[in-house]
């Protein structure tokens, strides 16, 4: 009896103990956000925001919108986890560590009210799979806004606290860095744009990979989303099919081989069940011009057949494909290329010595390129690219959008950062180039990121124009 007396007691004592602390950590919040306190002793007409937070929430009145959150209260909560996670700022007790946002929140508002905003989210994202329009009209309607429209984008759960808290977002048309503020706000054209994109058409160098030739986690995590979306995605690059697949990973490469492509800049494309839906070789007098300029400036040329690789000489640039950048294994040719009978999609001159690709080489094949029906692009600053005339990225994937019944003009959204992405940044519905895009890559876009291949542009640019999420 005694021990079931003092284990009573004891019980009684932590249960005592625990509240204390929960009300001390309550003071301890409240001591140190003076804009919550006056959070708690005057109330503000809704915002947006405030008006879509209270038509999730049921039958409650006009004058029930702290059902959730309002502006004040999320921007509180948010500004006392910035002041305790300051380096140069005060914490509570030495022995605590910083809280995270999560915590902040759940302190200050409780996890039911949590549950209710993560619910309310889910219930206000538009998903073309469950039909869910005729929700997402009616507790729309319930907030009366010059936004809603049909083309009005549900925000989300990022999106509310960055709007509830007043980050920056930057957002960049076309080659001029216009800061706005948080959410971005489009006009009802590219609302529509954002709205209507089915398909994703994105380069791999320079924009899928960073310069270490890998792929940002932010980047990573679109390409799966998309890929698991009804949108198209598909890659469009100079590479070879072998090549772009051995770039990305295992991982990825095995959920993109089934996947539609446009590949060798635009010469070869195919469909998700690896049919050739369009190609175009070289000429054969085009192959003897650029193979005979190539034994005049004494540099090596990389002749391509499809994954097929060859080559008349084995440079320390020409191995680089194979070593750097996932091609496959160039092939060396005894004989002269323009004695190769199946021909070639293109030829790709490769030198170390930048400046004379620059301004030696480059002229000259401009000025055989009308004579022998080929013309020259550049992806990378050590290759020049000769290509059939009349074709590109752009001709390769408006085939490959053909084929996939969708619109390029309407419903696609391209990605690239080089000169030879231009034209197909151009024909698109939405054209963005990365932070590290070329002058022409960007001229030819409709918007220009802030973040480069390296900081997980292609994903950004992903969340913002292909799903509208940013």
């Amino acid at each position: 009896q005694t021990l079931t007396i003092r284990s009573k007691m004891t019980n009684r004592m932590y249960r005592i103990l625990c509240l204390l602390l929960l009300f001390q950590n309550m003071l301890t919040i409240w001591a140190f956000s003076p804009p919550l306190q006056a959070a708690g002793r005057r109330r503000k007409e809704p915002s947006r925001l405030s008006t879509i937070l209270r038509a999730g929430g049921g039958d409650k009145g006009p004058d029930d919108f702290f059902s959730l959150y309002d502006e004040e209260e999320l921007r509180n909560v948010l500004n006392i986890h910035r002041q305790l996670t300051n380096d140069g700022g005060a914490v509570p007790t030495p022995k605590e560590a910083p809280i995270s946002i999560h915590e902040s929140l759940m302190k200050a508002q409780g996890e039911d009210t949590m549950k209710s905003l993560l619910e309310l989210h889910e219930s206000l994202k538009l998903r073309e799979s469950d039909g869910t329009i005729e929700q997402r009209e009616q507790i729309l309607n319930s907030a009366p806004s010059t936004e809603n429209d049909d083309t009005f984008i549900p925000p989300s759960l990022q999106d509310l606290v960055k709007q509830a808290v007043g980050e920056p977002v930057t957002a960049v048309e076309g080659s001029d860095v216009k800061p706005v503020g948080a959410p971005i706000q489009w006009d009802a054209e590219t609302r529509k744009r954002i709205k209507n994109v089915r398909a994703i058409a994105s380069d791999v160098d320079g924009t899928l990979l960073t310069s270490k030739q890998t792929i940002h986690p932010r980047t990573r995590q679109a390409v799966l989303r998309a890929i698991e979306s009804p949108k198209h995605f598909f890659v469009a690059t100079g590479k070879s099919r072998k090549g772009a697949m051995n770039s990305i990973g295992v991982e990825m490469a095995n959920l993109l081989q089934n996947v539609p492509g446009v590949f060798l800049q635009g010469l070869y494309a195919v469909d998700g069940e690896g049919n050739v839906v369009f190609e175009k070789k070289l000429t054969n007098s085009a192959v003897k011009a650029v193979e005979q300029l190539a034994i005049e400036c004494s540099i090596d040329l990389v002749a391509y057949d499809g994954d097929s690789l060859y080559s008349t000489g084995m440079s320390d640039a020409v191995k680089d494909l194979s070593r750097k950048y996932g091609e496959p294994e160039v092939k060396l040719l005894s004989t002269p290329l323009a004695e190769y009978s199946p021909g070639f999609h293109k030829i790709l001159l490769a030198d170390e010595n930048v400046e004379m690709l620059k301004t030696t080489v480059r002229p000259k094949l401009d000025l055989l390129a009308e004579e022998n029906a080929a013309f020259t692009t550049q992806a990378m600053p050590t290759m020049l690219e000769w290509l059939p005339a009349g074709c590109s990225k752009a001709v390769g994937v408006s085939k490959l959008c053909e084929a996939l019944g969708v619109d390029p003009a309407t419903e696609l959204l391209a990605m690239g950062d080089a000169e030879n992405d231009k034209d197909m940044l151009k024909m698109a519905s939405i054209g963005v180039a990365m932070g590290n895009a070329s002058p022409e890559a960007r001229e030819a876009s409709d918007f220009v990121m802030e973040e480069t291949n390296n900081e997980g542009g292609a994903g950004a640019a992903m969340e913002t124009f292909g799903f509208g999420t940013n």
